[in-house]
Parts: structure tokens; C-alpha cells; sequence
């Protein structure tokens, strides 16, 4: 009699890479935070509040992209159980 050795649905490394991206995604966030307290800071002038804002746009921006990496990577993913009607 053998026995059955059943393979993973995911590879650990597809597992880790979810991880790191949500990881990623959540310093994103946190920096978005940071630069916007920043920007509200008493003695912040305008030009450095203009180029503040353009780099919250520029890490706003490649935050969406790793939300939509994160997104494709969920419905392949066992990581949070099935979805609903599978």
C-alpha cells in the first residue's frame, strides 16, 4: 500500500510572496500617514508641502499597484479559506 502524498495547493514561496506584499502594502499605507501629518505641521512652507504632496501622489500611486498584485494573488490563494459559491 503507498501512500498518497498530496501536494500543496500553494508553494511556500507563493505564500511568502503574498506575505511580504501585504507587508509592503500595510509600510505604504503608514508612510502615506506620515507624509500627510507631515504636510499639516506648523512651519511647513509651501514649496515643501507642494513636493511632500508629489511624493505622497508618487508612493500613493505605486501603493495602488501592489494592492492590485495583492488582489490578483488572493482569489489562487488558500491563504484566507475559500470564497463564497466555490
Amino acid at each position: 500500500m503507498c501512500l498518497e502524498i498530496k501536494k500543496p495547493k500553494e508553494t511556500k514561496k507563493e505564500i511568502d510572496a503574498l506575505d511580504e506584499n501585504l507587508g509592503k502594502w500595510q509600510d505604504c499605507q503608514v508612510f502615506i500617514k506620515h507624509l500627510g501629518l507631515a504636510m499639516d505641521a506648523k512651519g511647513v512652507n509651501q514649496e515643501e508641502r507642494n513636493q511632500l504632496e508629489n511624493l505622497r501622489a508618487q508612493v500613493a500611486s505605486d501603493c495602488e499597484l501592489l494592492l492590485n498584485e495583492i488582489n490578483e494573488a488572493l482569489p489562487k490563494s488558500d491563504f484566507f479559506g475559500k470564497k463564497t459559491g466555490e
